[in-house]
């Protein structure tokens, strides 16, 4: 009788596409997918995110929209007007050239003006837009120099 020794290596009775190596790829690349998925949607989140404080529509005139920063921008040039108006009051006041009275009720109006300044931005913007829009359609238009030439004075 011959002795037979056993094999040392333990076999796996399993196909080759069911390995441990096979597996850990699968896996490793739906990790992969679902944290590139996940980046994917925080950049779609925040490109909206972008869109919805800068580039959304407050408003349209005449199909032409105001976007979010121009009202931003417009609110600030607003708000120094009326910032720079309660300046020379107070200096004036302080000056004698405006009496005490007339101090106070000019600020109680700036006062008034501040509680509706989104309103008058908005209806600036509005204003601005038409006017543009018709100076276009008279054939009027502005050259830097003409803009300079008007500051300079």
């Amino acid at each position: 009788m011959t002795f037979r020794a056993k094999p040392v290596v333990k076999r796996d009775h399993r196909p080759a596409w069911e390995t441990q190596d096979r597996r850990n790829f699968y896996l490793n690349l739906g990790f992969g997918l679902i944290v590139l998925l996940a980046v994917l949607i925080l950049a779609i989140a925040g490109g909206l995110s972008w869109y919805n404080a800068h580039l959304a529509s407050v408003g349209s005139v005449d199909g032409e929209s105001i976007t979010k920063d121009e009202f931003a921008d417009r609110y600030r040039i607003e708000s120094w007007r009326l910032d720079e108006a309660e300046a020379r009051t107070r200096t004036s006041v302080i000056a004698g050239r405006l009496t005490e009275s007339q101090g106070t009720s000019l600020q109680s109006n700036i006062a008034q003006q501040r509680e509706q300044l989104a309103t008058t931005t908005l209806e600036r913007l509005i204003d601005t837009k038409y006017q543009a829009k018709l100076a276009s359609h008279e054939g009027v238009t502005v050259t830097p120099e003409d803009i300079d030439a008007r500051l300079a004075f």
